[in-house]
């Protein structure tokens, strides 16, 4: 055994990576994306993380005379291991191992580490995350993962891919804002054992190919320190996401009318907003629910200069999709049909301008979190809203994510301070 390793880390030496080294380079699957968004749907919010962090019932800040090794079924373990660090080593259900590693002064549990050991059969996490279903070791991917969180996830500069014989490992971590503090590492391989037949590249990992096979959950203070400087994760080779462009879906090579970012408003209410990309004015609203923060309802703006033929539909489900624009030129109907709320005619004296009429779409609820998180990930290129056939001369409209992930997150900040 090389010196500072614990018996745990020998025997399993992805663990004496965990800690070490994280990179992320995944693939979407359409359909994983399409059940993420039309979650996104859902009336009902997310339960709020009110117990602490765990992994089975072992938790977060738990005293190490909470584990006696006699109730365990320990493997190994150690009360003065590296670094003055105790650590428990023990078998978990579904042929599965855990490692607790408790802080050194304190003897507090600070990590706890979830492994793959089986391979002949897949495996589930037991995070215990409300509103999450567990993920399968040996089955999800982390593009899934990231996916179901709805966070595009972060690495550590200084731990990056960690090539092991013929696999190699990435890391990509997540923190919840509901669990202060805490950091979840998802450890996922690319390998010929797990890549179905298909060659492994080790410049470029098909992101297809790299499935779940560890988590950690540790306190944020042992996996920063000394290494500070973090960076959203990477999903897609740089050369595709040269290729995926938000203008690539507007109709007959149009351009956009406005390109200014999403902005902020206080009044009359709180809300964030942004203009049409073919069509100034014709604004789309995310306006947060004052009740429950999490959630928001979505407005759009649109005009038409069939003024008798859009107030006739006052108060109708309209036939048309408000959608989530995903690369490889997907849509995702986050609403369909949409509600028309409001008309209202816009005469217009001495311009020359014809008469028109502009209608507010209104619909909701939706997962604000989740929908302010879609501007840094790749995968999302922004909103539209589309017809179907001609209706009342409304045409289509789309709004991009500039600057949406910032606003959205001080709308947010500002709902829960009851600002606004």
């Amino acid at each position: 055994m090389s010196s500072g390793q614990t018996p745990a880390m020998q025997k399993l030496p992805i663990r004496t990576l965990i800690g070490n080294r994280m990179l992320a380079c995944f693939k979407y699957h359409i359909a994983w994306r399409a059940r993420l968004f039309v979650g996104l749907c859902s009336c009902v919010a997310f339960p709020s993380f009110a117990q602490d962090a765990q992994i089975f019932d072992y938790r977060l800040g738990d005293h190490v005379i909470d584990y006696p090794l006699s109730t365990l079924d320990v493997i190994s373990s150690g009360l003065d291991s590296f670094g003055g660090q105790a650590f428990i080593h023990v078998n978990a259900p579904n042929s599965t191992e855990v490692v607790l590693k408790f802080e050194h002064t304190r003897q507090t549990l600070q990590q706890i580490e979830h492994s793959w050991i089986d391979r002949s059969s897949t495996a589930p996490t037991a995070l215990g995350l409300p509103g999450f279903p567990e993920f399968t070791f040996g089955q999800t991917s982390i593009s899934d993962i990231r996916l179901s969180l709805g966070q595009q996830g972060f690495q550590y500069t200084c731990r990056q891919l960690e090539p092991i014989s013929e696999k190699q490992l990435t890391f990509v971590s997540f923190e919840m804002p509901e669990r202060k503090n805490v950091i979840y590492t998802f450890i996922a391989e690319d390998s010929q054992e797990l890549a179905d037949d298909k060659p492994v590249e080790n410049e470029n990992m098909d992101l297809t190919q790299t499935i779940l096979i560890a988590v950690i959950v540790s306190q944020s203070r042992d996996l920063t320190a000394g290494c500070e400087e973090r960076f959203l994760s990477k999903v897609h080779p740089v050369e595709v996401l040269e290729e995926e462009r938000f203008e690539t879906f507007l109709p007959g090579g149009a351009q956009v009318t406005d390109k200014s970012p999403w902005e902020l408003t206080i009044d009359p209410h709180l809300m964030i907003h942004k203009n049409g990309a073919l069509t100034w004015g014709d604004r789309l609203y995310i306006i947060p629910n004052p009740a429950d923060c999490t959630r928001a309802d979505f407005m759009i703006w649109a005009h038409t200069f069939d003024d008798e033929g859009l107030l006739a539909l006052k108060g109708q489900e309209v036939d048309a999709a408000f959608n989530i624009l995903l690369v490889e030129q997907n849509r995702v109907p986050l609403q369909s049909p949409v509600p028309l709320a409001n008309t209202l005619y816009a005469p217009i004296h001495a311009r020359d301008w014809p008469p028109f009429a502009l209608g507010s779409f209104v619909f909701g609820s939706f997962d604000f979190v989740r929908i302010i998180a879609t501007e840094p990930d790749p995968s999302v290129l922004g909103f539209s809203l589309e017809f179907p056939e001609e209706t009342a001369g409304f045409q289509d409209n789309y709004w991009s994510l500039e600057g949406l992930f910032e606003v959205g997150n001080k709308a947010l900040w500002l709902c829960r301070e009851g600002e606004g």
